[in-house]
């Protein structure tokens, strides 16, 4: 069963999502980083106006001439923009994109657990399967000696060919039964080697696994630890909002060609280039970040609400499965002290038939009845197993 759990595991399609996950999130971290990197941007532009600046004071007969402004106006140049701090916005997105990372990782670990349910359902499926097939070959051959000496003692004329018959006829009918469990058989492991992705050979003898109890009833499922991570991510998120308040400083240079240039008196075409340091702080964001970190607190107490449903469900699970196992054990008990009487009952049944004293239907009533009390007894004690198997699945054992 583990080697089956673990193969289902591997070719479980939604774990190829990991790598892919990485990546994204290797991605992302290098977009936060280039925060820090410089921003040069190639711009130009054309313009025309309808007016331009111009002194009104006719200072000709001073023998000074004003130059005057082209209306058409040209200019090409490169922007270049230097992040000092963010206000720890890059920092706090990369802490956010981890924690996601984490939660996704997270829920596709406990979809993979989810797997050991279904995996375990058809396993143990294939073993009550193989189980009944055993019981049903063994009362085939208890069978054939009974027909073997009812034929005996119709050539001898000791009984009749009528009884016989029955028997035959029975013994066909557990053939077919056979048949059916040979179908039911392959068909489940040619489920098992779907979900495993190896082939499981239909007359595989499936290993019936240990029957021990988890010691104490600690609670270890992924699920707990998927709200934790969404938890985090959540406060995290604030961390962010907080980030995303504080002023922005940047340096910043402009080097460009145009006509004018820096200088608005001239116009010819000139090259220039200026420096400097700004300061970036929105000082009021209507509350934004306020209720944006409402949101998250009363996501933080939905994920509180989800946790305690699935706490609630899991001591139901529990608490049925506690009983089904108690109910199991009980059966097992009676199972044991029916199967011995009727394996009594049947002997006798068989030693009257030879002596003519009982018909062959009466005989085969309790050979039936024998082969039902053997069938509830093993599939009892692996569904016990099974019982026991799922107990701890509910703990996270």
């Amino acid at each position: 069963m583990d080697s089956c759990r673990s193969q289902a595991k591997q070719n479980y399609p939604k774990l190829k999502q990991i790598e892919l996950l990485q990546k994204i999130n290797d991605l992302k971290e290098k977009n936060n980083q280039s925060a820090y990197l410089p921003q040069i941007d190639l711009k130009g532009q054309a313009t025309y106006q309808s007016d331009v600046t111009a002194i009104n004071i006719d200072l000709s007969k001073m023998g000074i001439t004003m130059p005057s402004m082209s209306k058409d106006q040209y200019k090409i140049y490169l922007d270049l923009k230097q992040t000092i701090w963010d206000g720890g916005i890059s920092k706090s997105k990369n802490e956010l994109d981890k924690a996601s990372l984490e939660s996704d990782l997270q829920k596709l670990e406990v979809e993979a657990y989810q797997l050991n349910g279904l995996v375990d359902a058809y396993f143990f499926n294939l073993l009550i399967i193989r189980q009944n097939e055993q019981v049903l070959s063994s009362q085939l051959e208890v069978l054939g000696q009974q027909i073997a000496k009812l034929e005996n003692a119709c050539k001898q004329g000791a009984a009749r060919q009528k009884d016989l018959d029955k028997l035959l006829a029975e013994r066909l009918l557990m053939k077919q039964k056979q048949i059916d469990l040979i179908s039911k058989r392959e068909s489940v492991a040619d489920i098992l080697s779907v979900v495993t992705g190896e082939k499981v050979n239909s007359d595989v003898e499936p290993l019936l696994p240990g029957n021990r109890m988890t010691d104490n009833g600690s609670v270890n499922r992924p699920e707990f630890k998927l709200f934790e991570l969404q938890q985090k991510q959540l406060l995290v998120s604030d961390r962010l909002l907080t980030s995303s308040r504080n002023p922005l400083f940047f340096g910043f240079g402009q080097a460009g060609y145009g006509r004018p240039g820096l200088n608005m008196l001239s116009d010819d075409f000139q090259p220039y280039y200026m420096v400097g340091v700004g300061l970036s702080w929105r000082i009021l964001d209507w509350q934004n970040s306020t209720r944006n970190k409402k949101i998250n607190t009363f996501q933080r107490e939905v994920i509180g609400t989800l946790q305690s449903d699935f706490e609630q469900k899991q001591q139901i699970q529990l608490a049925d499965a506690s009983k089904q196992m108690s109910n199991i054990n009980k059966l097992i008990d009676s199972d044991k002290e029916l199967v011995d009487l009727r394996k009594k009952i049947t002997a006798s049944a068989a030693s009257e038939l030879e002596n003519g004293v009982v018909t062959s239907a009466d005989y085969l009533n309790d050979l039936n009845a024998e082969t039902v009390a053997l069938i509830n007894y093993e599939t009892h004690k692996i569904q016990l197993v099974q019982a026991t198997i799922n107990y701890n699945n509910i703990l996270g054992k």
